[in-house]
């Protein structure tokens, strides 16, 4: 009897079926956000009750780049997505330069790569399903400035300002610019001055790359300071996608060599993780503060955020305890780190340091995840 169930069992995962479809490439990097759009489709009629899932990526002289592996994953009949928790717990191996880059960033480099990705039932070696496709990652759509540079002394009253994209042309794609100038105080950075300050200029709804500063603005002055950056609205098949540029600073009229410089860079924020909706696999590590970039999309006034140690489903941070108001648009946010998680820095010192998740939820339902680890005496550090 016992045998004669066992064969049942294997019968019925040899004959369940799961289609797989593998996410496309897009106009920028083909990244871990994208596999975990994968979608796994369940045509046995019942539910799948622990699923190994394992993609396998290769370039196009077929040298392995990673093999990642998720388990435990439960399948419901019909479409399930792979997700953002089986990512991020995957045990992924691999090697080169492009497994260590797609290890600190998240995505991808440019290039063509095969995606093949294998479901099995556990402890079953024959899969439920198979599926390959080429994907080409392209890179960055990011912004780039021209004119004026960075720390110019110009001329004249109504600067033209322009800037250019890359790898952002598709048959249902379309882009629109805005275009930002505001004051620079002198004890700013640049950031500050965009964020904080109300605009001189904000231009929207631009087809064109470049903008010139209207007489209907405010008058240049040669005693001031100016900051301008870009940002592009992507419209790929009706899903909009943000893209700023750097934030560069001009002068008007006859100046000495700015001393800003200096200044600007020892300020800056350069240490703030980038928040984007692709996962990053790698680790960052902060001591007394969570830095990061948020770009408020959704328009909301405060942070839903909570800290996890990585694994555990109790918050041991979050926005209950440590409120952050938002700004509408790019935020430059330091969450404190708890004192009981400092006292754990460093604690276990004969195994590796905790981990930490940062999950973010906005009010469109959109998840942002990072993981880091607390140590002592170094700030914002990214270790991959």
């Amino acid at each position: 009897m016992i045998v004669l169930i066992m064969a049942v069992l294997f019968v019925q995962h040899a004959t369940a079926q799961v289609n797989i479809s593998i996410p496309p490439a897009g106009a920028f990097q083909y990244s871990l956000f994208d596999m975990a759009q994968i979608t796994l489709d369940n045509t046995s009629g019942r539910a799948i009750n622990s699923s190994n899932t394992e993609i396998i990526c290769k370039d196009q002289s077929g040298n392995q780049i990673f093999d990642m592996k998720t388990s435990g994953m439960n399948l419901a009949p019909g479409n399930n997505m792979l997700g953002y928790t089986s990512i991020a717990s995957a045990q992924i191996t691999g090697a080169g330069e492009v497994f260590n880059a797609l290890q600190q960033t998240g995505s991808l480099p440019a290039g063509v790569y095969s995606i093949c990705v294998t479901v099995r039932a556990v402890g079953v070696q024959q899969p439920l399903g198979m599926s390959c496709l080429d994907v080409t990652s392209a890179a960055l759509g990011n912004l780039y400035l021209l004119s004026p540079e960075d720390e110019a002394i110009i001329e004249t009253q109504y600067p033209t300002f322009n800037w250019m994209t890359l790898n952002l042309k598709g048959k249902d794609m379309s882009v629109k610019y805005a275009i930002r100038v505001c004051l620079l105080q002198p004890s700013q950075t640049y950031s500050e001055a965009i964020v904080e300050n109300a605009p001189l200029l904000y231009e929207q709804n631009l087809s064109t790359n470049s903008a010139t500063y209207p007489g209907s603005a405010p008058l240049l002055d040669t005693s001031q300071k100016y900051v301008w950056q870009v940002e592009a609205d992507v419209n790929i098949g009706g899903h909009i996608t943000k893209s700023y540029s750097e934030i560069w600073m001009f002068q008007f009229g006859q100046h000495a060599p700015a001393d800003h410089k200096k200044k600007k860079k020892k300020a800056e924020p350069k240490q703030y993780v980038y928040l984007t909706k692709s996962l990053s696999s790698g680790i960052y590590v902060f001591d007394k503060y969570v830095n990061f970039r948020y770009i408020n999309e959704a328009k909301d006034s405060l942070l839903n955020y909570h800290i996890y140690e990585l694994g555990k489903k109790q918050p041991v941070l979050g926005s209950e305890q440590a409120q952050v108001v938002l700004t509408p648009r790019v935020n430059y946010i330091s969450i404190p780190i708890s004192k009981d998680m400092q006292q754990n820095a460093g604690s276990n010192k004969n195994g590796p340091p905790q981990q930490y998740l940062l999950d973010i939820r906005n009010s469109r339902k959109e998840d942002l995840k990072l993981k880091f680890i607390v140590i002592k005496n170094k700030k914002g550090k990214k270790k991959s």
